[in-house]
């Protein structure tokens, strides 16, 4: 029954996964995932200044026309991180993504791509990354330092209201995590004191039919005890009454009372 409460529940109050990627030593950690549509891909900054661009398979280091993108974020800024949410069409075909930064080379061509779903595709892009020469789409970064610093606060709008978007949705999605799980622990204390209820109640109903049982079963032993004090109680009062009955008779005939008693003594009552 808990069981069915709790299906229930999970269908009710969907919970979704967060996956953490690190973007460290130029490449992502690790280069793919599987997702289904709701999950949050988090891309964690570990070291170095990177983004997370999307891209096309056939074009692994060009911008695709979605124009998603994290821009330039740098390990050591306040927002070390940004959140991609995998949508319904993200979760039915591959999601390509690879990191733009050029400085001191390019690091999409070094292998830093990242794909979300990729089936057996991932080896295949990889490959064309590495041997692409187009270098149309990269962002080239004279000074570094400065540039790190202007460009990871110049996010794209469509890639602000995303994370805003993500933000609102997971809080949303944590609230329905509390309510399942404690819905769940309600309904798991309500069933397990109705199991106990049932199994004292099965205790109790046992231990008596035992009493009555053991009662039938020592009743005939009692029964025959009280009837053998009977017969003896009786051929006592017959004895009493056999020897009157010689007395009486005696003294009618004249016999001696010593010889009567030894008389009735040997009456034999049946």
């Amino acid at each position: 029954m808990h069981f069915a409460i709790f299906a229930l529940a999970a269908g009710v109050l969907p919970i979704r996964a967060h996956i953490t990627v690190e973007l460290r030593d130029m490449a992502f950690h690790p280069p793919n995932v599987t997702a289904v549509a709701g999950d949050f891909i988090v891309f964690r900054i570990h070291n170095g200044n990177h983004s997370v661009t999307q891209s096309t398979f056939e074009s692994p280091c060009t911008p695709s026309p979605a124009n998603i993108s994290s821009g330039f974020i740098h390990a050591n800024s306040h927002k070390r991180f940004w959140t991609y949410k995998v949508s319904h069409k993200a979760a039915r075909a591959p999601v390509w993504f690879y990191c733009q930064q050029t400085n001191p080379k390019n690091f999409c061509h070094a292998g830093m791509v990242f794909a979300i779903n990729p089936r057996l595709s991932y080896p295949a892009f990889l490959q064309a990354a590495m041997t692409s020469s187009s270098n149309s789409s990269a962002i080239a970064l004279s000074n570094s330092t400065a540039s790190s610093t202007l460009t990871s606060n110049s996010v794209s709008p469509t890639a602000s209201e995303s994370t805003g978007t993500e933000s609102r949705s997971t809080t949303k999605k944590d609230i329905r995590l509390k309510i399942g799980i404690l819905v769940g622990g309600i309904c798991l204390s309500v069933i397990t004191c109705l199991v106990a209820f049932l199994v004292y109640w099965r205790w109790r109903s046992k231990s008596r039919g035992e009493s009555e049982r053991d009662w039938m079963i020592t009743r005939p032993f009692i029964s025959h005890s009280q009837q053998d004090s009977t017969s003896v109680d009786a051929l006592h009062n017959r004895r009493e009454a056999a020897v009157v009955r010689a007395k009486n008779a005696a003294r009618k005939s004249g016999v001696e009372e010593g010889s009567i008693s030894s008389d009735a003594n040997a009456v034999s009552v049946d």
